[in-house]
């Protein structure tokens, strides 16, 4: 829990176990005041150089090339003699070489993967933690967030696949958002991320934020407070628009909201929220839009709600809400 603190934060429940823990002994006390000295320490040094893969191999390629005569073979054989304590052949020194190489890289890369942090909330969840920089995220259920437990000098960087709202403190250093098909930029702002299925939407609630798709030659869009876009597929994003409230947020106090939204994506929205199951009976019934709002009710409650107002019916069967197009239409 002291490393989980550290990291990313605790939510409530966990810090209250923590701070139970703490209050059980001095020998915890002096535990987690170590644990927390070594970890401050340690931000202080400086990040290894990331190498260059294809110069590391260009350059290996070069030096083959170059040695590729009797005396460059003697020359490595030389080496490896000296290596070894005898002179192996060619093919060997070569093999060697190339062993040598990728331990580097397997080294480095196993190393990158330790300093990853990754959160995935299953349906039915959501968590609020903070990055090592102090910025805040609140997760939506159904989503994954992937990040460096330390940022870089220069640059914050995270994916996300789902939802999530972000609230990033200005330090100097720009904050970046990689999503399945878009990326966002801000430096200090609060805002909103929605990201599923090749589709990223952006609402700001606070400052500015750069979004472009991941292609490089679309063109970006600049938000500030109060307007929304969207990036579909590999297109370039929506014209900036504004929105009139924050009601889509409702989210993070446990609401529901849909804003003229297809009933195909209402289903997948409620199959996260109540970890659920279930299906549209008909292809008609996928692009039925929905406005409302659902604060606290149960899922059977807002299965019956959804079909009075869109006027279709719904059975239960094997665990399966199955929505159809009403007989009496």
């Amino acid at each position: 829990m002291i490393r989980r603190k550290l990291i990313t934060g605790l939510l409530p429940k966990k810090k209250q176990k923590l701070e139970q823990w703490l209050a059980a002994s001095d020998e915890h006390h002096r535990q987690e005041q170590l644990i927390s000295q070594i970890w401050d320490e340690s931000k202080k040094l400086p990040a290894p150089p990331i190498p260059n893969i294809d110069d590391q191999w260009r350059r290996m390629k070069d030096y083959i090339l170059q040695h590729n005569t009797a005396a460059g073979k003697q020359s490595i054989l030389g080496k490896m003699k000296a290596f070894f304590g005898y002179q192996p052949s060619y093919r060997l020194a070569i093999g060697f070489t190339i062993i040598v190489l990728f331990v580097g890289i397997g080294s480095w890369y196993f190393l990158q993967t330790l300093s990853m942090e990754k959160i995935t909330l299953a349906n039915a969840q959501r968590s609020e933690f903070s990055f090592s920089d102090g910025s805040t995220v609140f997760l939506n259920s159904g989503s994954m967030i992937k990040f460096k437990r330390n940022f870089s000098d220069n640059e914050r960087k995270v994916y996300l696949d789902g939802e999530a709202f972000f609230d990033i403190v200005t330090d100097g250093r720009t904050f970046v958002i990689e999503t399945q098909n878009a990326s966002i930029t801000v430096v200090g702002t609060a805002f909103n991320v929605w990201s599923r299925n090749e589709e990223t939407r952006i609402l700001v609630k606070t400052g500015t934020v750069e979004l472009k798709a991941k292609t490089a030659q679309e063109p970006k869009v600049v938000l500030i407070r109060g307007q929304q876009s969207h990036v579909s597929l590999k297109h370039a994003p929506t014209a900036p628009e504004e929105v009139t409230d924050f009601a889509v947020l409702g989210w993070m106090q446990g609401k529901i909201v849909f804003e003229n939204t297809s009933l195909k994506e209402v289903a997948a929205e409620l199959e996260r929220y109540y970890d659920t199951t279930i299906r549209l009976s008909d292809r008609q019934l996928y692009n039925r839009s929905l406005t409302a709002t659902f604060d606290g009710l149960s899922l059977e409650d807002a299965i019956k709600a959804i079909c009075i107002s869109l006027n279709i019916d719904y059975q239960f069967k094997h665990n399966v809400y199955i929505l159809y197009p009403s007989k009496s239409r």
